[in-house]
């Protein structure tokens, strides 16, 4: 049976990382044995999301790669997360704090920003030394 492709998704085709594997192999002339035989054929969309699941794949499965490293959204939501903690007041009547996870969802959302991983809180550490998973220490310097 052959392999089976996912089309890529409308919003997919506009995020930065999609247009730049897509300006590498556009004029590819490729050969999956397990969908196209012997035969050759060129680029598609398709060869671009199966590029992009990978990578995906990839980093999650080796999250050692990327410990102790935030991604601009999770630091994002790491920071909005320190500053509605703060005892000091920085917006007055805030008792719903969700209004800044939708602000920050938003934000990473026009700026393309990837969702954060799973488990992206244990490489977080808040401005005053303390970590945002109980049982983890501070970086060392």
């Amino acid at each position: 049976m052959p392999a089976k492709w996912r089309d890529p998704m409308p919003e997919e085709l506009e995020t930065p990382t999609f247009k730049a594997i897509w300006e590498i192999i556009k004029t590819w002339d490729i050969n999956v044995p397990a969908v196209d035989g012997d035969s050759y054929t060129g680029a598609t969309g398709n060869h671009v999301v199966a590029i992009m699941d990978s990578l995906m794949k990839s980093v999650s499965e080796r999250p050692e790669q990327t410990a102790g490293i935030l991604s601009p959204s999770e630091a994002l939501y790491g920071f909005t997360g320190w500053l509605t903690a703060s005892d000091k007041v920085l917006l007055a009547g805030l008792d719903d704090c969700a209004w800044w996870a939708e602000k920050v969802a938003e934000f990473c959302k026009v700026n393309d920003l990837p969702e954060p991983r799973e488990g992206w809180a244990t490489n977080l550490i808040h401005p005053s030394g303390e970590v945002a998973v109980a049982g983890r220490e501070k970086n060392a310097d």
